[in-house]
């Protein structure tokens, strides 16, 4: 056995240009998350609803001393599988829309503005004969400082 270890040099790998922790490696690891975050947008979404389901149980307990019948669990399996399906479709909307999907995106509450290359007046006209072709709309009041618009 020590001939045979004696025979073979040691091999050594080269040295790392950096350290793992350097932020190469923490710029890749980021880079893995960006790819993750309409999963992790999915995943909070649900987290905060099984969160409030949560507080419904411990008040409901607390409130009538027994735990709640199968119907509550039903209710919590049905409510979290439309709140994913509601995530994922805000996922994607916003992607057709932003045309990216990064948590800035997914955090964005603001309305797009879609600019128009026509004077106020005839751009006003535009949205507003927009509006009337909309369905279920009724009574379009268009006025100079807004235009409300009443659904039926």
């Amino acid at each position: 056995m020590a001939e045979i270890l004696t025979r073979v040099p040691p091999h050594f790998a080269p040295a790392q240009p950096h350290f793992v922790g350097s932020g190469r490696c923490a710029n890749a690891l980021v880079a893995i998350l960006r790819g993750m975050s309409s999963f992790l947008f999915i995943l909070r979404h649900l987290l905060a609803w099984g969160g409030a389901f949560i507080v419904a149980l411990v008040l409901w307990n607390i409130a009538f001393s027994r735990s709640p019948n199968w119907v509550f669990g039903l209710a919590v399996t049905v409510t979290l599988l439309y709140q994913a399906i509601v995530a994922f479709s805000h996922t994607r909307r916003v992607k057709l829309i932003a045309e990216r999907l990064d948590s800035t995106a997914l955090a964005s509450r603001h309305r797009r503005r879609v600019e128009i290359p026509l004077s106020a007046a005839e751009a006003f006209d535009l949205v507003e004969a927009a509006i009337r072709e909309l369905p279920y709309m009724e009574n379009v009041e268009p006025r100079a400082t807004a235009c409300r618009c009443a659904r039926s």
